[in-house]
């Protein structure tokens, strides 16, 4: 089941981003369907999915990055840091699970990157739709 879905308001009009922001929803609704309130299963399946996430997450960043420094993108340098600091967020949370010191909430930890993706796509991805769209078409 689907609890997050994707809007055609959410379209930056580039496939390849697009396609990258579904796959990110995609996989909150995997995680969330693995939210069962089980720690041991939870923590299974976070060990088990975590860091190929993580990779997807900052593969995406790179793709957006990489368009907006080639299209002199004004405002790379605040996007680029929102990116930097909810990577750092994440990295920080994920280590403090593995070594203990964090207890895992899986449903918290979707919650907050639900709650960041959303609001990041329409403040800050559809604000670099024009040099998105300019920069793929070169």
């Amino acid at each position: 089941m689907d609890y997050i879905v994707w809007l055609p308001e959410y379209s930056v009009g580039v496939a390849e981003i697009d396609y990258q922001h579904k796959e990110l929803l995609n996989f909150m609704n995997y995680a969330i369907n693995h939210c069962t309130g089980n720690k041991r299963e939870e923590m299974k399946f976070f060990n088990k999915t975590v860091d190929s996430a993580i990779e997807n997450l900052t593969n995406h960043f790179s793709t957006e990055e990489k368009i907006m420094e080639k299209t002199n993108y004004p405002k790379y340098n605040e996007h680029k840091k929102e990116h930097d600091k909810i990577t750092e967020e994440l990295i920080v949370m994920i280590e403090g699970i593995k070594n203990g010191t964090v207890e895992l909430e899986l449903a918290e930890v979707i919650s907050f990157l639900k709650n960041w993706i959303l609001n990041h796509i329409p403040q800050y991805d559809k604000e670099a739709k024009e040099y998105f769209l300019k920069g793929y078409e070169k």
